[in-house]
């Protein structure tokens, strides 16, 4: 009885941080000279120092219930400013003015920043007039952007002639 009070006021020192283990135990070992005593203290100090040898596993528990749904996040920092949409369409148009057996060509040019859309031609329809268009379409090489429409080709009439180029353009500058 006398024993189990001792190991009692011993764990309830240890707990309270009092008494150091290391000095417990030795005084413990010299001074009682019981084995049982002194080995209930070093397995309570090392209990106490967390330096036990673990035991093996146990089983898995049952699966518990679903928790209640977390409080919503708070809202995060705006994001960067998106690129701006087309602000409306406009059309632009130039003209050239060529003589019989001549190639002109004629630009039709968007505004700077603004993006073509489509573009065509027309030429003055007077008699002996014609022209012989072999090229309509956006200036610069195949798959590049541009902001220009180009018509090409000669004069086939036997007196000047003008040659007109219009492209619809993108108005994407504010």
């Amino acid at each position: 009885m006398t024993k189990t009070i001792m190991i009692l006021a011993i764990a309830a020192a240890l707990v309270a941080g009092s008494i150091g283990t290391a000095t417990l135990a030795s005084a413990e070992k010299g001074g009682v000279g019981d084995n049982l005593i002194a080995d209930a203290i070093d397995r309570l100090a090392a209990v106490m120092q967390n330096t036990a040898t673990q035991g093996p596993q146990g089983d898995q528990g049952p699966k518990g219930d679903t928790g209640d749904e977390g409080d919503t996040g708070d809202q995060g920092p705006a994001g960067a400013d998106g690129t701006p949409g087309v602000l409306g369409f406009y059309i632009t148009a130039n003209s050239q003015t060529v003589e019989p057996g001549i190639v002109a060509q004629v630009f039709a040019t968007c505004d700077l920043g603004d993006s073509i859309t489509g573009g065509g031609f027309f030429y003055d329809a007077f008699i002996n007039h014609q022209f012989d268009v072999f090229r309509s379409q956006p200036a610069g090489a195949p798959g590049e952007s541009s902001n220009s429409w180009i018509v090409e080709g000669p004069n086939t009439g036997s007196g000047s002639a003008t040659l007109h180029s219009r492209a619809m353009c993108a108005d994407l500058t504010p």
